[in-house]
């Protein structure tokens, strides 16, 4: 069986729900990428962590008593035990319920009960301290960790996305979470809803046609300057930025002097541009929706909300969301939501109560999606369907702009497939490369 064609415009449903291919997946792509943990704003004072999944793993995400960012297995050295129960929290100590085994929120072993009685003299506590990635780093706010200890450097994988990720995370200032993210278990592959959010518009129209007639995308009480756009009138691009890293971005047709970053105080607009380069203002202007996903499965958006309520004003947000991999037929989805820092409680109300009623759990976009991605995992059972391909030849002939100055490919196209055959190029490459199981395992053999 082919998992993906040689010109990625066909992938096997069992890449999706292929028992063996979520293990193999498991191993050479989580088990070797970059992968998301937390947001900084999450753990701000020495002692707050909170407990996450890496690459199939329970973590806690600490800050210790130093100050640093730690990622710690969530599993007593000493038995196996789950050490932190709670979602968040702040704690100097971590103490096992098994045999009271407590560890430092460095990972240091440090109180081990009975131990002159139980364990011989030489006992070396040292030796038993808790295990961690060995790649941990933080980008804008993003925690980052990587399982591999040969793994390039978080930038080096990151590429050109860096760029992009700057734009988001800087247009407003330092962005925080509020609130706890909002977490489900979804039933249906992780990277359906990656590949999603890696950049497909084409969707749109048939998917989520109710929330466009409502009105979501053009409201011109809300922005004056809107008057004279239309649906038609909006211009989208597809981007890739390598390393299996994506994005989409769609641009009302304004014509302006000026940057307009809709959904924030116009007072603000100048000083948004002037914390950008001017080309990354240029992408971050006007902009209806900007969407993407770094590989492998951390997805964001950031779009401006014209109407979400009669007691929520047009307001911009930010959303984080990952997918991660439970089995072949489920993922856990986490959303977080993100405002500017400068926000007073009554701004921040309003953009989280948009990211809610937008694309929250119960968004009027994410329940359109959902019975999308759950109905393809229900008729993705069978033996027959298993047998059958997806398809993503959308726009196989289109090539790069050249004159739009922003990093990686840019494709002058709103609707395409392009961005999904780069992501699934780049895990099609990771689960060939026998070279991680070696590193894990010792052996290819292994894996």
């Amino acid at each position: 069986m082919t998992r993906v064609t040689a010109d990625v415009t066909r992938v096997s449903r069992r890449s999706y729900w292929g028992r063996d291919e979520f293990d193999s997946e498991m191993e050479r792509v989580f088990g070797r990428c970059w992968l998301f943990a937390a947001h900084e704003s999450e753990i701000p004072s020495p002692g707050d962590y909170v407990t996450r999944k890496l690459g199939g793993e329970d973590v806690i995400v600490v800050r210790d008593e130093t100050g640093d960012v730690r990622i710690l297995l969530n599993s007593c050295t000493h038995r196996g035990n789950q050490l932190c129960r709670a979602d968040m929290g702040n704690s100097s100590h971590f103490r096992c319920s098994y045999h009271g085994w407590t560890f430092s929120n460095k990972g240091t072993l440090r109180g081990v009960p009975e131990r002159k009685q139980v364990f011989d003299a030489d006992f070396d506590k040292s030796k038993y301290n808790l295990v961690g990635p060995p790649n941990v780093d933080v980008f804008h706010g993003l925690i980052f960790a990587s399982w591999d200890p040969e793994a390039p450097s978080l930038l080096d994988e990151l590429g050109d996305m860096a760029w992009y990720l700057e734009a988001v995370l800087d247009k407003a200032g330092d962005l925080q979470v509020v609130g706890p993210p909002a977490r489900a278990l979804v039933r249906t592959n992780w990277k359906l809803g990656a590949e999603n959010f890696a950049g497909d518009g084409y969707h749109l129209g048939t998917t989520h046609k109710s929330p466009i007639d409502l009105g979501t995308y053009l409201n011109t009480e809300a922005f004056p300057q809107l008057d004279d756009v239309s649906m038609d009138a909006m211009r989208g691009r597809c981007i890739v930025a390598g390393n299996g890293h994506t994005l989409r971005v769609q641009h009302y047709g304004l014509e302006t002097d000026e940057p307009v970053f809709l959904g924030y105080p116009e007072e603000r607009w100048a000083d948004i541009a002037s914390g950008l380069d001017p080309r990354q203002a240029d992408l971050m202007s006007r902009i209806s929706v900007l969407h993407g996903n770094v590989f492998p499965n951390l997805s964001f958006i950031d779009a401006a909300a014209l109407y979400s309520g009669d007691d929520t004003p047009a307001v911009s947000y930010v959303q984080l969301r990952q997918w991660q991999p439970v089995d072949e037929m489920h993922c856990e989805l986490i959303m977080f939501a993100l405002v500017p820092r400068w926000y007073d409680e009554e701004q921040r109300a309003h953009s989280q109560r948009a990211n809610l009623r937008m694309v929250g759990l119960a968004g009027i976009f994410d329940t359109d999606d959902f019975q999308n991605w759950t109905s393809v995992a229900d008729m993705s059972r069978g033996r027959v369907s298993q047998s059958t391909d997806f398809v993503y030849a959308g726009g196989v002939g289109i090539k790069p702009a050249d004159d739009v100055g922003w990093p990686g490919a840019v494709y002058d196209v709103d609707h395409s497939e392009v961005n999904q055959r780069e992501m699934f190029r780049r895990w099609s490459e990771l689960l060939d490369d026998d070279s991680i199981c070696t590193r894990t395992t010792g052996t290819a053999d292994q894996c």
